[in-house]
């Protein structure tokens, strides 16, 4: 792991704490990087199902076949 000296905003600092449940600078900062991660593959989902990419779910034909 590497060690980074960054400034932060306290008020933010424990406003993200306070979200996260966590009292450590340590942990709310992994908390958060973790949760950007998360929100990235939420939106990459999201615009999955919005281009059509699961449109076949909705079709009992393909459902079946693909428990067969």
């Amino acid at each position: 792991m590497t060690q980074v000296l960054v400034d932060i905003d306290q008020e933010e600092l424990a406003k993200a704490k306070d979200i996260l449940g966590t009292t450590k600078n340590t942990e709310v900062v992994r908390l958060a990087i973790r949760e950007v991660i998360a929100a990235k593959a939420r939106r990459e989902l999201i615009e999955m199902f919005a281009e059509g990419a699961f449109a076949d779910l909705g079709d009992d034909e393909v459902r079946r076949a693909a428990w067969s």
